[in-house]
């Protein structure tokens, strides 16, 4: 349990550091997702694998949260939202590649909250027909 708590602790200092860093931007989850590629690559340690893990909960999140909105809207009877229409087939490897592909694309939207980011990244690269 000590042990439990201590990690806690710790993994709770990591999020805290520059209380100026917007944990929300698209630099944030550009970093995040780079850590992403460094864990599929080999790399490992505690700060890698916590920002790989919040790359790809946001853009699985998105994902994920597309497909939900198009279910109810289609049980409602409504048209789907059509914002983007990813592929069942699409894997979250592939997701998370889109994303930083459309990020180091236009780094002058960095500033932007990644969530958003992600939405235009998966519209860009899979539009609905």
């Amino acid at each position: 349990m000590k042990r439990y708590t201590l990690l806690l602790v710790l993994i709770s200092f990591s999020l805290t550091g520059n209380a100026a860093e917007d944990i929300h931007s698209g630099s944030k989850l550009l970093q995040n997702c780079n850590s992403y590629s460094m864990l599929v690559d080999g790399s490992s340690n505690s700060k890698i694998i916590l920002g790989a893990g919040l790359c790809l909960g946001t853009v699985r999140g998105i994902i994920d949260a597309g497909a939900i909105f198009d279910t109810f809207a289609e049980q409602a009877g409504k048209p789907p939202s059509n914002v983007f229409c990813v592929p069942e087939s699409v894997t979250a490897d592939q997701g998370v590649r889109v994303v930083i592909k459309y990020l180091e694309g236009h780094p002058e939207d960095l500033h932007k909250r990644g969530t958003t980011l992600t939405v235009h990244a998966l519209k860009q690269a899979f539009p609905c027909k």
